[in-house]
């Protein structure tokens, strides 16, 4: 029987999903004589710093350095409190500790999360989904420890859900081809209530002390009564005056006096809920770019609101004025509050952000691509950072700290994020020209003119370059280049400051899917209509030196041995072996019970290769007698999309579309642990150059972690 494969790490965040970050704090179980001993000991320590800062102030006459006493305000938090941040990735929930990072998954069909919700006793996990026929409501304990409660309600989208104080009921509105408004029971699943409109309900809210509730929905605010006895329903309209909006995002006071609502408009509309009258419109002369997507109330005065174009802003209630404006990467999503000091943001872009409020100051907790994998990469015998290329950008980790080194956007040709301990990428500033002269200058702007001219076909590559997919990436041995295929076109880029040295335009007919390095720079790349382009680097370019056309489909993966020949598979099913040194095709390898080998991998002897069938059989073909020496075949059925085998050829592993990954022993193929933490296509799967990890990415938006079984490594 196969065991379970370990999740050591799991990276991944989806910033589309409405609400996607919610933080939650619960209180621990203290033993009091350990509290008051680690509550001293965070005393002293703070006291010591204070001093020190004292002293560099008064000696050295130092004005920036200030005490943050929100550091200690937290680990203080942290002696009594637990603090959870839930988000989800693609159709799973994931329920992660801040403090020791360990992570509870639920786990759901196969539609896509596009709402999240958190009820106010914390004892609810909600999410709405988004399908072609039912959109599914699931409700999960928050410990985990019952089985989740599946509402069917709403048609192809559920657009906003919220739960009652005492926990029984769930209000639920449906999108624009459902438009119905239920109020359901959640212990007997069974509704209450039903409503149709002519317009979908985009926000609703339970009262924090009755089951009253607010909807709104285009041009129309509503505060409703249920009469449970009854089942009877009133419904009184908020007087908006003359003001038409389209809502956004809705929060209510703690004691239930006022409703802010945010609109596309970009503005607040503060309702007062007993006269039923709109008073305010807040901030006076002012509209936040592309909406106003969350608000955060922080007091009786203050408010906080994240919009579309990307700013967080406090804003004064009764004088409706902006009091501070911070702007962050990217359309905001989330606002939550880890204390009265510290926010933690997330926005569209696949990145959380943590904010103090004291000295509003930011850095980033984590940021991921904004779209799923393609293809990821290590240097040569080297684990500490690792490659990644998604739809339009690369990223490179520390692969052990799991922290982003940069992220640079292809589009635009910038760095969205780099971390400076590792880049020192200059900022444009305006140049002092008093101490030079003139005729200095002038040679000046005449060199920069000269490489300007130089450097116009690669200012031209960039422009091309627009809206197009990254789909293979790959380092040079010596780790100082990368090659990166963008659709039919090729670069080779510096792996530090990701440079363009070079570019081949229009590579392949269509799109460039895998490619490899060969004598130290030379490049070869297979092409998805079949066809193998070799690519000899010469005085800075890239000549084509030959091609091959052998297949009939999209190649799948390309593997160079003994420095001489290239064996290639294709969606075909068939296997070449090409000599390099001699040009010519030197074996084909075709099975005769129609079995169509669509991955391949070589083990470290060079002597043979592992190939996967579309029918779950796997062949071991000998390449010293070149004949088929083994034949297996493993059930239930699924289709193997990425292969690998570690580096002293003992053991494979296998990312298949049945979201699963599998480790399988080479000798005997018999398969030992099954990895089940992906919600989606795994197509990309590796061995670490130390056989400790095993990394996957998978078409949810993750990149996981998996510790290599202890028994492997005493064997090995």
């Amino acid at each position: 029987m196969e065991r379970e494969l370990y999740v050591d790490s799991y990276i991944g965040f989806k910033g589309n999903i409405s609400n996607n970050l919610i933080l939650i704090r619960k209180e621990k179980e203290i033993d009091k004589k350990h509290y008051k001993e680690q509550l001293k000991y965070i005393e002293e320590e703070e006291y010591l710093e204070n001093e020190k800062k004292k002293k560099l102030k008064s000696v050295y006459n130092l004005k920036n350095i200030d005490i943050n006493h929100n550091y200690y305000e937290l680990k203080r938090e942290e002696l009594k409190y637990n603090f959870f941040m839930i988000y989800a990735i693609g159709t799973n929930i994931i329920k992660e500790n801040i403090l020791d990072n360990n992570r509870t998954i639920f786990k759901s069909d196969e539609s896509e999360i596009n709402k999240l919700y958190v009820d106010k006793n914390k004892k609810y996990i909600c999410c709405c989904k988004e399908s072609k026929l039912i959109s599914n409501i699931y409700i999960y304990d928050f410990e985990n420890k019952k089985k989740p409660i599946i509402l069917s309600l709403h048609k192809f989208r559920t657009v906003d859900i919220s739960i009652s104080n005492d926990g029984k009921y769930l209000l639920s509105s449906g999108g624009h081809d459902d438009k119905c408004l239920i109020l359901t029971q959640i212990e007997n699943q069974k509704f209450i209530y039903k409503c149709l409109s002519d317009y979908p309900y985009t926000n609703i809210s339970f009262f924090h002390k009755t089951n009253n509730f607010v909807i709104a929905k285009l041009n129309s605010i509503k505060i409703c009564y249920y009469d449970f006895s009854k089942k009877l329903i009133s419904e009184e309209e908020v007087n908006t005056s003359i003001y038409k909006r389209q809502f956004v995002c809705l929060e209510l006071k703690e004691n239930d006096e006022y409703a802010y609502l945010g609109t596309t408009t970009g503005d607040v509309l503060v309702v007062n809920i007993k006269s039923k009258v709109l008073e305010k419109i807040i901030p006076e002369n002012y509209l936040f770019g592309n909406g106003l997507n969350v608000i955060k109330i922080l007091d009786d005065n203050t408010i906080m609101t994240g919009s579309g174009d990307g700013y967080i802003s406090l804003i004064d209630i009764a004088e409706k004025k902006i009091l501070r404006k911070t702007k962050l990467y990217g359309s905001i999503n989330s606002i939550e509050m880890r204390n009265k000091s510290t926010l933690f943001i997330s926005n569209y872009e696949n990145i959380i952000y943590v904010m103090d409020l004291i000295n509003n100051n930011h850095y980033v907790l984590l940021l991921i691509h904004n779209h799923y994998i393609n293809d990821l990469c290590f240097p040569f015998n080297y684990n500490y950072i690792m490659y990644t290329c998604s739809y339009n950008s690369i990223m490179a980790w520390q692969f052990y700290d799991k922290k982003v080194i940069y992220l640079k956007n292809i589009d635009k040709g910038k760095f969205i994020y780099y971390d400076k301990k590792f880049l020192n990428i200059p900022v444009e500033k305006r140049k002092k020209l008093c101490k030079l002269n003139l005729t200095h200058q002038s040679k000046i702007n005449s060199s920069l003119e000269e490489k300007k001219k130089k450097k116009n076909s690669l200012q031209n590559y960039e422009k091309i370059n627009k809206n197009l997919i990254c789909h293979s990436i790959k380092i040079t041995n010596d780790g100082n280049y990368i090659a990166l295929s963008i659709h039919n076109n090729i670069y080779l880029l510096t792996s530090k400051y990701m440079k363009i040295i070079t570019v081949i335009l229009n590579s392949h007919y269509d799109f460039c899917n895998v490619l490899i390095f060969y004598n130290k720079y030379d490049l070869i790349t297979a092409g998805n209509n079949g066809d193998i382009k070799f690519w000899k680097f010469d005085k800075g370019k890239y000549l084509n030196v030959n091609t091959i056309n052998y297949h009939s489909s999209i190649i799948n993966q390309i593997i160079l041995y003994a420095d001489k020949y290239l064996c290639s598979c294709s969606e075909d099913g068939l296997i070449t072996i090409y000599n390099i040194q001699e040009n010519t095709l030197f074996k084909k390898v075709i099975d005769i019970n129609n079995t169509r080998y669509k991955q391949i991998s070589l083990n470290n002897q060079y002597d043979i290769l592992l190939c996967c069938g579309n029918n779950n059989i796997f062949m071991y073909y000998d390449l010293i007698k070149y004949d088929i020496s083994k034949n297996f075949y493993y059930s239930p059925f699924h289709n193997v999309l990425s292969l690998d085998i570690d580096k002293k050829g003992n053991y494979f592993i296998t990312g298949s579309d049945d979201y699963k990954i599998r480790l399988y022993e080479f000798k005997s193929c018999t398969c030992l642990y099954i990895g089940v933490a992906h919600n989606n296509v795994i197509h990309k799967c590796l061995f670490t150059f130390d056989n400790m990890y095993i990394v996957s990415a998978s078409k949810d938006e993750s990149i996981i972690y998996w510790r290599v079984p202890r028994e492997i490594k005493e064997k090995e």
